[in-house]
C-alpha cells in the first residue's frame, strides 16, 4: 500500500463523515396516532441523475390491508418505490403520503417502527431462530413467535428442527432454503 492509496482511502472515509459531501436523513417531527396503512403517491418523480427518470409523475393509492405487487422489468422502478416509502430514497417531485401526512413530516421512528422491508435475498444472523426474534423486539415472547412463524408458514420446519427455537441457524441461514428465509424473515419484520 502506497502513500497516493492511503490517501485516497482516507479521502473517501472523510467524504462520508463530512456532514457537507452527503446529504443527511431528513425526518419531521409528526407521528400518526392511529395510523390506518394508507399509502398515496402523487406525481411523485425520481431519477438517479437530473437526465433520466425511473418514475415520472407516479400516482397511486395502497389501502389498509390491501395486498399489492410491483410487476415490471428491470429498472422500471419497483425497488425504487419501496426505497421511496421506506424513506431511504427521496423523490425529486411530488407528494407521498402516510394516510394525510407528507412523508418528510413524518418522525423517523414513525417511518422505521411502521415499513419493515424484505429483500429479495433476506439475511438472517448466525445465531439462534429466537435471538433473531430477540434483535427485533427484545421483549417477543415464544409464543408470539410460534404465532407469526404460523402466519408466514414456516413453523413446522422450526419444530422438525432438533433444538427448535433455540437451533443456530448458521451464517446466513444455511440450513434453510431461499423460501424458508423470506418467511423466516418476514415473520421477522412482523415482529
Amino acid at each position: 500500500l502506497n502513500v497516493g492509496s492511503v490517501a485516497v482511502y482516507a479521502n473517501r472515509i472523510f467524504n462520508l463523515t463530512d456532514s457537507d459531501y452527503y446529504a443527511k436523513d431528513n425526518f419531521g417531527d409528526k407521528t400518526i396516532k392511529d395510523y390506518t396503512g394508507k399509502i398515496t403517491f402523487k406525481d411523485v418523480c425520481f431519477g438517479y441523475d437530473k437526465n433520466s427518470l425511473v418514475l415520472d409523475r407516479a400516482t397511486s393509492e395502497i389501502l389498509p390491508k390491501q395486498t399489492v405487487a410491483f410487476v415490471g422489468e428491470s429498472g422500471s422502478g419497483k425497488s425504487t418505490i419501496i426505497n421511496l416509502i421506506s424513506h431511504l430514497y427521496y423523490k425529486t417531485a411530488g407528494k407521498i403520503y402516510f394516510d394525510d401526512t407528507q412523508i418528510e413530516e413524518l418522525s423517523r421512528d414513525f417511518i422505521k417502527n411502521n415499513i419493515a422491508v424484505v429483500n429479495q435475498f433476506p439475511y438472517i444472523f448466525n445465531m439462534s431462530i429466537r435471538d433473531n426474534f430477540k434483535i427485533i423486539n427484545p421483549e417477543i415472547t415464544d409464543e408470539e413467535i410460534f404465532a407469526l412463524c404460523k402466519q408466514t408458514n414456516i413453523l413446522n420446519h422450526i419444530k422438525k428442527l432438533p433444538n427448535g427455537l433455540d437451533s443456530v441457524i448458521g451464517e446466513n441461514a444455511c440450513q434453510f432454503s431461499g423460501g424458508q428465509k423470506q418467511k423466516l424473515c418476514i415473520a421477522r419484520a412482523l415482529a
